[in-house]
């Protein structure tokens, strides 16, 4: 186990980040406090949500569950969209910034993505369900560790591989699914991993995914609950 894993605790999101990394610089502080306080007062303090359909049915907001590797689920709710990028937003403030089904900003997390820079189309746009669509994606990812000062810029290299049908089920429902791995090289940092998305064979859309987020720490798993209309 890498040691930073061993300081991410049970309750991995971290207070209050989603105004200062994400939103600060939009002039949208009071209005951000505002959500997150009335979702705090929805859902902080309370156990973890019981994650059954029902519950996920009677939900108001379009909803993901994810965690960190083999961590306990967290839920997010859908509370903004911009420019095609969802923002996802836990009840203690971490923020998932999702196009999709790719995760292009965190915050929150030990390590913080800034923004992700495509240098050409990302086949997750064009559709993981066409192979056509595999092709070599290059993006740079700007990264800000906790006690950073500046970014740092990372190059990744990925490429795509078909790795059959699949079932998911997604609490009580089953949907049919096509996997899709993702080769990725960062050669800057000597880091090599694979992404998972598990893709309807029809649309494209990622109902589930594995994607690494930092060298420091688990990949986030997440499941679409109740996709956004």
């Amino acid at each position: 186990m890498i040691k930073s894993q061993l300081h991410i605790s049970r309750r991995w999101f971290i207070r209050g980040s989603l105004a200062s990394v994400l939103l600060s610089s939009c002039g949208e502080n009071r209005l951000t406090r505002t959500i997150i306080d009335a979702y705090k007062l929805t859902f902080q303090d309370r156990p973890s949500p019981p994650f059954t359909r029902e519950y996920i049915t009677k939900l108001p907001y379009a909803s993901i569950s994810a965690k960190i590797g083999k961590g306990p689920k967290s839920l997010l709710v859908l509370w903004r969209v911009e420019n095609n990028e969802q923002f996802w937003l836990a009840a203690d403030g971490v923020v998932l910034g999702i196009k999709k089904g790719r995760i292009l900003k965190t915050a929150g997390l030990p390590e913080t993505i800034i923004d992700t820079i495509p240098i050409n189309t990302d086949p997750i746009y064009l559709g993981l369900h066409k192979k056509e669509n595999h092709k070599v994606y290059e993006r740079n990812i700007d990264f800000k560790g906790k006690n950073s000062i500046y970014p740092k810029t990372v190059k990744i290299l990925s490429n795509f591989s078909y790795e059959g049908s699949q079932i998911v089920n997604i609490y009580d429902i089953d949907f049919e699914t096509i996997l899709i791995r993702e080769t990725c090289t960062a050669k800057n940092l000597n880091w090599k991993f694979d992404n998972l998305f598990w893709v309807d064979p029809n649309t494209g859309m990622v109902w589930k995914s594995v994607q690494h987020v930092s060298r420091e720490f688990s990949p986030i798993v997440i499941e679409v609950l109740k996709p956004a209309a």
